[in-house]
């Protein structure tokens, strides 16, 4: 059965939480969504700022860890290492507070 990691901690300080949204939308199928949050280490009281979604759409009901699996493997080997840059807490915080167009709710 699929499990969702722990939450991250990873080297720059920042934290990572992923959380499963999937839902069923059309008899045996799901859209898979797997939210993606981080917390900044300058930040207080740990505020979580969603970053990514991970979707999928139309995965029958057998196929849900396996493709859950996989797009967390894609994340892992894309995104992660970008994530991990030294610098990347403080390049979120200045597209942030800049109002980057992939911060809008």
């Amino acid at each position: 059965m699929f499990e969702l990691p722990e939450i991250q901690t990873l080297a720059n300080g920042l934290k990572l939480n992923y959380s499963d949204a999937t839902k069923r939308y059309y008899g045996d199928y799901y859209r898979i969504c797997i939210e993606v949050k981080c917390a900044l280490p300058q930040e207080e009281h740990g505020h979580w700022h969603l970053f990514k979604k991970l979707e999928q759409m139309g995965v029958a009901s057998s196929k849900l860890d396996s493709t859950k699996q996989e797009l967390l493997d894609a994340f892992s080997r894309m995104i992660l290492p970008y994530l991990q840059r030294d610098d990347f807490p403080e390049r979120f915080e200045v597209a942030k507070n800049e109002n980057r167009h992939w911060f809008k709710a």
